[in-house]
């Protein structure tokens, strides 16, 4: 019950503001609060749901464990989602460099290729790692 209660209190939330856009940080920190993945699926999917049917573009910020091959903590969220951007980083002569690359974006064409982030004063820039290593 707790997931719906969420779930209902979240989209409440939406009504009352007619928010377009929502970002939930962190879904790993409310996934903590079930007690199985059954509820947690039901939980995403009530949620993806209502706020699509809202019209409401929702961002979903999630942690997982590094060097696996899955985008998120189920499983599940990766085939319920139309998007997935993976940010990670990988090391580069003794520092950490950060990485932004597109997964998944249905309905869009996009490039998978994984990219060098520099966040500048100026925004972010993307440079293809394959060109740096060249």
């Amino acid at each position: 019950m707790l997931g719906h209660s969420f779930a209902s209190m979240i989209m409440d939330i939406v009504k009352e503001s007619n928010a377009k856009r929502l970002v939930i940080d962190s879904l790993t920190a409310i996934y903590e609060k079930f007690d199985n993945q059954t509820d947690m699926r039901a939980f995403v999917f009530e949620l993806l749901s209502s706020l699509s049917h809202m019209e409401c573009t929702t961002l979903f910020i999630s942690e997982i464990l590094p060097y696996q091959h899955r985008y998120s903590i189920s499983g599940i969220e990766e085939f319920m989602v139309d998007g997935i951007i993976y940010l990670s980083d990988y090391e580069s002569k003794n520092n950490l460099e950060r990485t932004l690359q597109i997964i998944k974006m249905r309905g869009a064409k996009h490039s998978r290729v994984k990219n060098a982030m520099l966040i500048t004063e100026d925004g972010i820039v993307l440079t293809p790692i394959q060109s740096k290593q060249n």
